[in-house]
């Protein structure tokens, strides 16, 4: 495989999960619309355009021209609408070619992802099986009794996963679920607990998990192994440098905090929509806002982020945003009720309803990580709605419990 571009590796085959098979010969022969979206991604950059898989799954010609050997890919954004990003294939084929060095495999090497093809680690994932001659198994859509059934049967070797999948996938796993045939775990777009990194290893006996840590600005920044020290986020990854400078942008001595600068040949070319406010370039040295420290043996860790920002379903997401509809929303939920109705349905109502909204939010993003829903902004409101309702039900709680002991103290 060259660099300089994608192409569909001769013995490479995608098995979708109804089990029809797509080679090489007979993707570019079919039209781009009826096959595949990571088949049909690949026929239009070969015809010389410029692709990107859209929300709803489809691949599509980018929305500007690109010059030579480029792809269009996601970024969840520090405001949390999606920016769509231009890099090279070069970007992402150097770093195939490392990751064919992680793990030692007798035989032809067969992925299998979870997530939409439109997450950039879907995307990743897929080209990276596609190009370099291995089988692709995507996942997508398929309950986790019916993924974990698919990677035993089919003796899928790497997976490559968010945290948030692989908690769901191994909460569904029993004793006689063990994937003995999985070789690698790779896992990106998230903080992977230490239990479920238990279950993982539980799960896959064989496996070496690999952590790293990136963005799709990025791509790769550090990878860590066993050996990594605790609360770090690994070693640069092969070809990255990693420098830390204070606001003045001057470096800072081993083990003090600042903003993180990267140099790679993994980069990003350029925001094709949409900017980050603190997505800046210097000299070749990209950084994207985090904050963090290297220690002496060159260990990285975070410790915090210019934009203010969290996670849900493994994507950044900034709170200003979202604020006033999510205020809306809780305050929608807990409006209402007639003042004649007694204190204590009151609190059994609102107990319910807590319990209820903690099951949809739980049901939307299982759904979203499996490719059932594609509104992020759906699974944002009902996560944050959930958390509000908890939060203010835990109060109340609270409130009666400290007025209670001030009734039981009170003289009689």
């Amino acid at each position: 495989m060259s660099s300089e571009a994608f192409s569909w590796h001769s013995e490479a085959i995608l098995y979708t999960p109804l089990g029809a098979s797509i080679s090489a010969k007979s993707s570019l022969a079919e039209d781009p619309k009826q096959t595949h979206p990571v088949a049909a991604f690949l026929k239009l950059l070969q015809d010389g355009h410029a692709p990107l898989v859209k929300s709803d799954g489809t691949s599509a010609i980018g929305p500007k021209a690109a010059v030579g050997n480029m792809f269009y890919s996601s970024s969840g954004g520090s405001t949390g609408e999606p920016k769509l990003i231009c890099r090279s294939c070069k970007s992402w084929a150097l770093s195939f070619q490392e990751n064919a060095k992680l793990f030692t495999l007798k035989h032809k090497k067969s992925y299998a992802t979870f997530g939409h093809l439109s997450h950039s680690l879907t995307l990743y994932a897929a080209l990276e099986a596609l190009t370099t001659g291995a089988e692709y198994h995507p996942l997508e859509g398929l309950g986790t009794k019916q993924q974990l059934k698919m990677i035993a049967y089919r003796e899928i070797q790497i997976l490559y996963a968010t945290p948030t999948q692989l908690r769901i996938l191994t909460k569904s796993a029993t004793l006689q679920s063990r994937l003995k045939a999985v070789r690698g775990v790779m896992i990106g777009g998230g903080w992977l607990d230490r239990e479920t990194k238990q279950r993982v290893q539980e799960l896959c006996p064989n496996a070496e998990i690999k952590e790293f840590y990136g963005a799709a600005e990025t791509s790769f920044i550090t990878i860590s192994d066993p050996s990594t020290p605790l609360g770090s986020v690994g070693q640069p990854y092969t070809s990255v440098r990693i420098k830390i400078l204070d606001t003045a942008e001057n470096k800072v001595k081993a083990g003090s905090s600042g903003e993180i600068w990267i140099k790679s040949p993994y980069l990003f070319s350029h925001y094709a929509e949409g900017v980050k406010q603190h997505t800046r370039w210097r000299n070749g040295w990209l950084s994207i806002g985090e904050i963090g420290k290297l220690d002496t043996k060159g260990n990285l860790y975070l410790t915090g982020r210019k934009s203010r920002a969290f996670k849900i379903a493994d994507q950044n997401i900034s709170t200003g945003i979202l604020r006033q509809n999510i205020l809306d929303k809780a305050n929608e939920a807990f409006s209402g009720n007639k003042t004649t109705e007694e204190f204590s349905k009151k609190i059994n109502d609102a107990i319910n309803s807590v319990a209820d909204s903690q099951n949809k939010a739980s049901k939307i993003t299982k759904d979203y990580e499996l490719g059932k829903e594609n509104d992020l902004t759906k699974v944002i409101m009902q996560q944050q709605i959930s958390n509000i309702a908890f939060q203010m039900t835990l109060n109340v709680r609270n409130k009666v419990l400290s007025s209670y002991k001030d009734i039981m103290n009170m003289p009689v």
